[in-house]
């Protein structure tokens, strides 16, 4: 296939390093960045940290399965006090990840 080249002209060396930011971000070159989004290809994906959102979701997942038993608990016994404390615990780590993920995803759609 023979390759064609294509000169595109743009307002401030601004533009440029926000074009190399994103092209950085997604993992391919500039003018990988530049075909794939003037084609508007969908496998431009910007790189975020999976492993961090994958940790936080698992530490949700525990935390809600926390929650979870101890519901069951005061739904068998009624309230007891020591549930109460714990039950705060839960939800402040749960708004802790919480926080924590849309940060990061906060982040990374605002590239």
């Amino acid at each position: 296939m023979k390759r064609i080249q294509i000169n595109i002209r743009l307002k401030s060396q601004d533009d440029i390093d926000k074009i190399d930011k994103h092209a950085s971000a997604a993992g391919l070159k500039r003018s990988e960045y530049i075909r794939k989004s003037a084609l508007r290809e969908r496998s431009i994906l910007i790189n975020t940290d999976k492993k961090a959102i994958r940790d936080i979701r698992v530490e949700l997942a525990r935390e809600g399965n926390n929650l979870n038993q101890i519901a069951k608990v005061l739904n068998t016994y009624g309230i007891v006090p020591d549930l109460v404390f714990k039950i705060n615990i839960q939800l402040n780590q749960i708004e802790e990840l919480t926080n924590q993920l849309f940060e990061i995803t906060s982040k990374t759609l605002n590239r």
